[in-house]
């Protein structure tokens, strides 16, 4: 089950990624666009567990 999640996970990261870059590509930043996705990608980091409320049952 936690595999198929993690994978879940990381196809809507790469989504993201790439909806980053189009935005990029949109406003015209050229290559800073590609850049900010590239620094995106490889700095991006999970570091803090959210403190979400407690779900019933």
């Amino acid at each position: 089950m936690l595999p198929v999640l993690l994978t879940g996970v990381r196809h809507h990261l790469v989504d993201f990624l790439g909806i980053l870059d189009g935005w990029g590509q949109r406003l015209g930043l050229g290559r800073r666009g590609a850049v900010l996705t590239e620094k995106v990608d490889r700095n991006f980091a999970i570091s803090a567990r959210w403190d979400l409320p407690a779900t019933p049952g």
